[in-house]
């Protein structure tokens, strides 16, 4: 004999099993749809993990490219400071090698100065020496002079006091003559 509550127990089995079933279902259906939130997070993670790598290059890019730029202006800098420096270091080449040159003038027109100045001693030395050698013949022929003046001198009075004892001697020989004659 099958009761009323055999009878249901199937149905209630049959239940049971639906509703295990859905239940099942449900779990699945929210497994899956956790498995998909889960996938979709990890997605997105991995978007956001991309996007912020991505991120990150374009910045380290940026970075790289503002760095090369500071670079590239800081060698044009230092090449311009370099070119400057160049500029500098030839001007001071040429400007040593212009006073090397005045310092040779210089050094020449000196030394040409001395030894004018050398020639300038030995000739005056000369100058001197000759003048006097030129005074010492000087006074000789002076003393030559004065003695031969003094000789003349003394030959001119000794010839005025014969010419004055002639002459007086004259006149007492014109006096005796008239004496004798008057």
């Amino acid at each position: 004999v099958i009761s009323e509550s055999d009878h249901n127990h199937p149905e209630q089995e049959n239940a049971k099993e639906e509703a295990a079933q859905n239940s099942e279902e449900d779990a699945l259906e929210k497994s899956a749809e956790a498995i998909h939130v889960e996938q979709e997070e990890e997605n997105e993670e991995e978007e956001e993990e991309e996007l912020n790598k991505n991120k990150e290059e374009v910045q380290a890019e940026e970075e790289e490219e503002e760095e090369e730029a500071i670079m590239m202006a800081g060698d044009e800098e230092i090449l311009e400071r370099l070119r400057i420096a160049e500029y500098d270091a030839q001007e001071a080449k040429r400007m040593l090698e212009e006073s090397m040159d005045l310092l040779e003038q210089e050094t020449s027109a000196r030394q040409e100065a001395e030894e004018a100045a050398e020639s300038l001693e030995r000739e005056v030395d000369w100058l001197e020496k000759k003048a006097i050698k030129e005074r010492s013949d000087w006074e000789g022929r002076m003393r030559d002079s004065l003695g031969k003046m003094e000789s003349t001198v003394l030959l001119m009075e000794k010839v005025q006091r014969e010419k004055e004892d002639m002459e007086r001697a004259h006149h007492a020989l014109q006096a005796e003559v008239k004496r004798l004659e008057e």
